[in-house]
């Protein structure tokens, strides 16, 4: 659970359910529950991705969420628990603790800071869905992202060689087994090894 946000009339309290491995890693449906108490409600059952932000604008919901590899800024009905995409984008964001674009008051205008794989970081605002960079001060420097592609892979989606589950647990227990390890004569050889090994695991589950 995470981001909980009280509805204008008090009587409400949305939020992002889902697992989250790690302290601000925010991602899951979004859920609402009555500020008095009962079962909460996932208000986007079939949605194809993965919220890490959210606003109330009146009776409704504006969130930002992750779909596929594109950020999306999308509206959410929660009595009708439909989706609408406002905006999305092939780029990475980070807005603030309350998620990674931040809202306008009256929902019709976000900023965030954004890169992507061709730009480095740039703070970008505007009215939706018209959003554009406001400063331009790394025009001129690389990104800091390294260059990457969906495959688009499915569960039906063969698993690359090398990928399997028992390979990956196998590699993760060994990752584990390093780092845990407190002998001083191990620690350069620890530390040598995290970035193969976690590269490798990314690659396995991103694939």
């Amino acid at each position: 659970m995470s981001l909980p946000h009280v509805s204008p009339d008090g009587r409400t309290v949305a939020f992002v359910g889902g697992l989250m491995s790690d302290f601000g890693s925010v991602g899951g449906d979004i859920f609402t529950v009555p500020l008095a108490g009962g079962e909460p409600v996932d208000v986007t059952p079939r949605y194809a991705g993965s919220f890490n932000g959210l606003a109330w604008k009146g009776t409704q919901l504006l969130a930002s969420s992750l779909q596929g590899s594109d950020m999306a800024v999308v509206t959410i009905d929660p009595a009708a628990r439909s989706v609408r995409t406002v905006w999305s984008g092939p780029v990475a964001a980070n807005g603030s603790r309350d998620g990674r674009i931040v809202f306008s008051a009256d929902g019709a205008a976000a900023v965030s800071v954004m890169e992507s794989f061709e730009q480095a970081p740039r703070i970008v605002a505007g009215r939706l869905p018209e959003l554009k960079p406001v400063t331009h001060d790394n025009d001129g420097f690389a990104p800091r992202l390294p260059h990457a592609a969906s495959a688009g892979r499915t569960k039906d989606t063969p698993a690359r060689a090398g990928c399997s589950g028992p390979a990956i647990r196998r590699r993760a227990a060994s990752i584990r087994w390093w780092c845990s390890c407190t002998a001083a004569r191990h620690r350069p050889r620890c530390r040598a090894s995290l970035p193969r090994a976690s590269s490798a695991i990314l690659w396995c589950a991103t694939w």
